[in-house]
């Protein structure tokens, strides 16, 4: 596998360590220097904001919940998916161009949001954030609260002592989110092989491909 062109592109003027991607078997890239993981930028100020995500979500379909009561899970799914695009339009849409921590400079301007622009969004992306950072924790949350239950993953716990439930919890939380990242990343990681776009001309030196 030639990892040629990641996408995202971190800011490699943030503080950062090279990702262990290419300690990894069969894995071949001209530049491993360039493959960074930043401790300040996307990926810690990403988990607030995933946390955000679920929020407005969450908000979203309690208002339509609410509009039309009678409306059978099957017939929300459509609105968990177009809430969970608005909410990464909305998340990605200001924090990209206000903070600079990352970008998809190689995206193909016509499958991208503000394509040729170096904010641009690509519409993949878009949709694999809808259907896998939020819209399956908010479901989970949704149909608890509808239900009166526990959510899904922590059914079982509320039979244990306080302390030893609130352990299991978190750590089924770490193991949900850690299962939700690793598919999102390896299909973030694949968007680039559908075919990239030329690097839009105002984008700042700090997240330029090397």
């Amino acid at each position: 596998m030639a990892y040629v062109e990641p996408s995202p592109i971190a800011n490699r003027y943030a503080l950062n360590v090279v990702s262990w991607g290419p300690y990894l078997p069969g894995w071949h890239t001209p530049r491993p220097e360039l493959h960074i993981e930043t401790f300040f930028a996307a990926q810690m100020f990403m988990f607030p904001l995933i946390v955000l995500w679920v929020g407005m979500q969450l908000v979203c379909l309690n208002h339509v919940t609410r509009r039309f009561p009678h409306w059978s899970v099957r017939r929300m799914l459509p609105v968990f998916f177009l809430t969970g695009v608005v909410s990464d339009i909305v998340v990605e849409g200001f924090f990209v161009p206000l903070t600079g921590a990352y970008a998809y400079p190689r995206a193909l301007h016509e499958l991208s949001l503000f394509g040729g622009h170096w904010y641009q969004m690509p519409l993949i992306n878009i949709v694999l954030g809808a259907c896998l950072l939020c819209s399956p924790e908010t479901f989970m949350v949704w149909i608890s609260q509808r239900r009166g239950t526990t959510v899904h993953i922590f059914r079982g716990s509320e039979h244990l002592a306080p302390r030893a439930r609130s352990t299991l919890r978190i750590l089924a939380g770490i193991g949900l989110a850690n299962v939700v990242m690793l598919v999102y990343t390896a299909l973030v990681g694949a968007v680039p092989l559908l075919g990239t776009g030329a690097v839009p001309a105002d984008t700042p030196g700090w997240i330029w491909p090397g």
